[in-house]
């Protein structure tokens, strides 16, 4: 029990030192899987070689030669080096091939457009606020306006998952800290409606300055599915990447306005659009993906 203990210790500190002496660039995403995977197979094999020293020979027979014992002794030692070498291997193979899927060349992209549906027709911008997402290989960002509603739109795409362009990332943020034009006044995730169908978004109020209030939505569409918790969005996504597979992924946040004591309207609002939208956002999604 004290191996394991000290070794996930180690782990996590080893993680969060490099986070801290890369600024926050390095161990943030799904490179950090890689590097405890890497520091596993080292205390493995330390467990291994350490073990040796107390492993316990048969008897040697007497009627065997005199050298018999030493050569059987080596010959049972063998198999657990090479265990240990082979454990070493497997894990040093992760950091290569996360090496190959950061350099790996992006493959040819559309722009990222969506044919408003149910209606909704593209409006001028009726708000300043600005979300924080940040290393997106495609965005759209576009206000849309229905029989007197309005909801901003704004779409993130990530093609690959590297580093400083993560689809799940600290960097990515409605509204960056002391900011002097926006408050975030209560942020949740919410259990809503859209389309009839039952599902969590990640809710935020946002107040400016100059008095406008945002009633804000956000989730990610992985595989076409949303999926708002960050655990498993990166459970998800590093999946993905093990087995081969796309691990792209989409950033989808709409907003409208509201008066006080109005949320339930700018909900309607918000859901009556997801709703009519959904269908262009996920065409949209597959042409610029290539599919």
């Amino acid at each position: 029990m004290v191996v394991p203990v000290f070794a996930n210790s180690g782990r996590a500190y080893m993680i969060v030192m490099i986070a801290h002496l890369s600024d926050m660039k390095l161990a943030l995403g799904v490179d950090h899987y890689i590097y405890g995977w890497v520091f596993f197979g080292i205390v493995m094999l330390l467990l291994f070689w350490i073990g040796s020293f107390w492993r316990q020979d048969e008897a040697p027979q007497s009627t065997r030669p005199a050298a018999a014992p030493q050569a059987a002794a080596g010959a049972r030692g063998r198999p657990l080096w090479l265990a240990g070498t082979a454990v070493l291997l497997v894990a040093s193979l992760w950091p290569v091939y996360a090496i190959w899927l950061n350099e790996r060349p992006l493959p040819e992209m559309t722009a990222l457009q969506v044919e408003p549906g149910g209606g909704w027709q593209p409006a001028a911008a009726f708000t300043r606020w600005t979300p924080h997402w940040v290393g997106a290989d495609r965005q759209l960002r576009q206000s849309f306006a229905q029989a007197g509603n309005n909801v901003l739109l704004e779409l993130n795409y990530y093609v690959t998952q590297r580093q400083d362009a993560e689809l799940i990332n600290s960097q990515n943020f409605m509204i960056r800290q002391k900011d002097p034009a926006w408050s975030n006044i209560g942020e949740k995730i919410a259990d809503v409606t859209i389309g009839g169908a039952s599902r969590q978004v990640r809710q935020a109020k946002l107040r400016g300055s100059n008095g406008q209030r945002l009633l804000v939505w956000q989730w990610n569409l992985i595989d076409q599915r949303p999926v708002v918790n960050d655990q498993i969005a990166k459970l998800v996504l590093a999946t993905d990447r093990v087995q081969l597979k796309r691990d792209d992924g989409l950033s989808v946040l709409i907003a409208t306005p509201y008066l006080e004591g109005e949320m339930d309207a700018a909900a309607a609002t918000l859901a009556r659009f997801a709703a009519d939208m959904q269908e262009p956002i996920g065409r949209a999604l597959d042409q610029v993906n290539g599919q």
